[in-house]
């Protein structure tokens, strides 16, 4: 297969919510377009500062994303190593992104930043910041589509305005629907480009102290974080209740309700097939009892190939 010529000498990948180094549309078209690209995320103090100053130093949220950092660092590492490149790692700051990005960009004389797009509006209006800075200094921002199929423009009613209904919606927004929507971004075959960390910059992940954080508790839940974020194999077990709106009340705020048993043999469900039913459960956990309980008990007490389709069977059905 003969790849197209490289639009630029190197880029700059720029992280944020999409802390994976597979199936990931920034990285993948930096890897495409770039002859060596970086990759970068920043510890934006526009978001710590509150935090700190409001007593929050012991911040399960700050604490899992410098986890998922190191271990995105290591999965960069591996990417590197793989492809005959040692050094290559996640390059990570500290300071308000709308002028770390620049900074790192100018520093590593990168022709082109890359980011999936965040559409809360703190993001678009950092975004547009950064790119009003890196345009100043003759440097291209793209913001790839990557939490979404569809971004907020692309389905519109007759009017040319937003959905109001869903049904509507949900019809229109199939008919635009191709197989290509669905493709993967693959990484892994482009990951050559990747360029070792400068050895000014190659310091890596930093203690959450660095920061101005210390650990919470989180390591002490970590069995029920992977549960709920990680989709650790294992079975869901219904908790029997009393009938009535008690009942649906209690299924609403107790997550107690299921209890999660870790696998112990290889005959238990696959992580898919489990993140599935923990998914279910946690977004809408009074349908899911109630339209799947009769069949949770019977489903979740076997093993072998009957829990596993009936695991996908109870998210099928919510």
């Amino acid at each position: 297969m003969t790849l197209a010529p490289k639009t630029y000498p190197s880029g700059l990948v720029w992280l944020r919510r999409d802390l994976r180094s597979h199936d990931h549309a920034a990285l993948h078209q930096a890897l495409r377009q770039c002859q060596r690209v970086w990759c970068v995320f920043v510890f934006d103090t526009d978001i710590l500062q509150p935090l700190l100053e409001r007593g929050l130093q012991a911040d399960r949220r700050v604490e899992f994303i410098h986890e998922s950092l190191i271990d995105l660092d290591e999965q960069l590492r591996a990417l590197g190593r793989s492809n005959g490149t040692e050094g290559v790692g996640l390059l990570v700051c500290h300071g308000r992104a709308s002028e770390e990005i620049p900074r790192l960009a100018t520093q590593l004389g990168v022709q082109a930043v890359y980011a999936n797009l965040d559409h809360e509006p703190a993001a678009l209006a950092r975004d547009a910041q950064v790119r009003g800075a890196l345009a100043h200094a003759g440097v291209l921002l793209h913001m790839g589509k990557d939490q979404v199929v569809r971004e907020h423009h692309e389905v519109l009613n007759q009017g040319g305005r937003p959905f109001t209904v869903f049904t509507p919606y949900k019809k229109a927004w199939l008919q635009t629907l191709s197989p290509s929507d669905l493709q993967p971004h693959p990484v892994e075959r482009y990951a050559d480009a990747l360029a070792p960390c400068p050895p000014a910059l190659s310091a890596g992940v930093p203690t959450l102290e660095a920061i101005g954080f210390v650990p919470s508790n989180l390591r002490e839940l970590n069995e029920h974080v992977h549960f709920h974020v990680c989709a650790v194999d294992g079975v869901f077990e219904e908790v029997a209740g009393e009938e009535g709106d008690a009942a649906d009340a209690a299924s609403q705020s107790s997550p107690s309700r299921i209890i999660f048993h870790p696998a112990t043999s290889s005959n238990t469900p696959s992580t898919a097939q489990t993140w599935k039913c923990t998914c279910s459960f946690r977004l809408e956990p009074k349908r899911w009892m109630k339209a799947t309980a009769p069949m949770c008990s019977a489903a979740l007490s076997t093993f072998g190939r009957t829990r596993a389709v009936g695991l996908q069977r109870l998210r099928d059905d919510a």
